[in-house]
């Protein structure tokens, strides 16, 4: 079970030996630097940022980026959840002190004072803290990013700036893995993680004439047909194939596709119907 004691273990932590509001860390190094095995340091720190004290960002070499929030560093410098949770058992004993004083004053309404303490009894345990398993709430599954590794990766960030309006993160870099990357960030809130590391074997598929199983594109929406044809002028001008289209397809999309430096295809899209 994940008491308050474990939250805090890990909270003072990340935020009294951060750098510059951020810490970072290998998964497999959980045990090490928590007490605690990934798993469980995973769920809690998933938990810290549903409740707004951390941003994360996870890396698919295992490294994980913590940006620590001004609200983590006020709840450490009040006791964190140990304080948080005596304090709202305190303040239960007192409420519940005082009804019972009640009885005292009104014996004519103890039957409503038993009710009225029963009830409240009933609705605090509802605000009683419990494992993050079973306190959070259930959130729809969102498509958060996909992953490219390159060889080109200063090209590739360009190319997702350019032509679709993405918006970059600073590189990340860990030294100790030769890996580097960037989050591209894109308007629905989707991001795409363009990496690099030495000896990743090349893609053997014909990702340009030919089609193959698996993951085949990418596609971006945009807001008209006019977008989109002015969007596949902008790429012959600028050199880029046109594979196909821009044409209507059956199913009410309007579209073209192309390469991207890496000939990752890319599809450019907009419903009709």
């Amino acid at each position: 079970m994940i008491d308050c004691t474990i939250k805090d273990t890990i909270l003072n932590k990340i935020v009294n030996e951060s750098t510059e509001m951020t810490f970072g860390f290998d998964s497999e190094d959980s045990k090490k630097i928590f007490g605690y095995n990934s798993e469980v340091v995973g769920s809690i720190l998933d938990y810290f940022e549903s409740i707004g004290l951390i941003d994360q960002d996870k890396f698919l070499d295992g490294e994980i980026m913590l940006e620590i929030l001004i609200p983590a560093h006020d709840l450490v410098s009040h006791g964190g959840f140990t304080a948080k949770e005596e304090l709202l058992t305190k303040n239960m004993d007192k409420l519940l002190l005082e009804i019972e004083n009640l009885k005292q004053i009104l014996p004519e309404r103890v039957e409503a004072i038993n009710a009225i303490n029963s009830a409240i009894k009933e609705g605090l345990a509802l605000f009683k803290p419990k494992s993050h398993h079973t306190a959070s709430k259930k959130i729809p599954v969102i498509f958060e990013h996909a992953a490219i590794w390159t060889d080109n990766l200063e090209a590739l960030k360009e190319f997702y700036i350019k032509y679709l309006d993405g918006q970059s993160n600073e590189k990340y870099i860990n030294e100790k893995k030769q890996y580097q990357s960037y989050f591209i960030s894109f308007g629905s809130g989707a991001r795409l993680e363009l990496m690099n590391r030495p000896h990743i074997p090349v893609n053997q598929n014909d990702t340009i004439s030919l089609q193959h199983k698996g993951i085949i594109h990418l596609a971006f929406e945009l807001a008209t047909r006019k977008a989109v044809d002015e969007k596949a002028k902008l790429f012959i001008i600028d050199g880029f194939k046109i594979l196909d289209g821009p044409r209507t397809t059956g199913d009410g999309f309007y579209e073209f596709v192309t390469l991207d430096p890496d000939n990752n295809r890319i599809e450019i899209t907009t419903r009709y119907s």
